[in-house]
């Protein structure tokens, strides 16, 4: 491994480590609050900010408070992966982002 190869590994892991510990109190604070925060640097190497925005959302829409049923998704991956459908969770999000341009559509009309 090259030098700076190596110094950019150590980097990250220093990085880590400080995320780590930023994230005990987090976690502290969820059960105490029942507050979850989210924060991400995205690394153009890896996504795009179109990518990085993408996936930020579909946190957002099955974990955020409007998640509803849409948590049902994340409930039978971890519960019952063989019961998982790929296919089912491309499809809800397919309708999520048509039902998105929808309601832009009839505001942009509104207004």
């Amino acid at each position: 491994m090259e030098k700076s190869s190596e110094k950019e590994v150590a980097s990250a892991r220093e990085q880590d480590m400080e995320i780590y510990e930023k994230r005990k109190g987090h976690e502290q604070l969820d059960e105490q609050q029942s507050i979850i925060l989210m924060r991400a640097f995205p690394d153009s190497k890896t996504l795009s900010i179109y990518e990085s925005q993408l996936l930020a959302l579909q946190m957002k829409m099955y974990y955020g408070l409007n998640s509803g049923l849409k948590f049902n998704f994340v409930r039978m991956f971890n519960n019952s992966p063989s019961s998982f459908s790929y296919m089912d969770l491309v499809q809800e999000f397919e309708n999520y982002k048509k039902d998105i341009l929808l309601k832009r559509e009839l505001i942009g009309t509104a207004v």
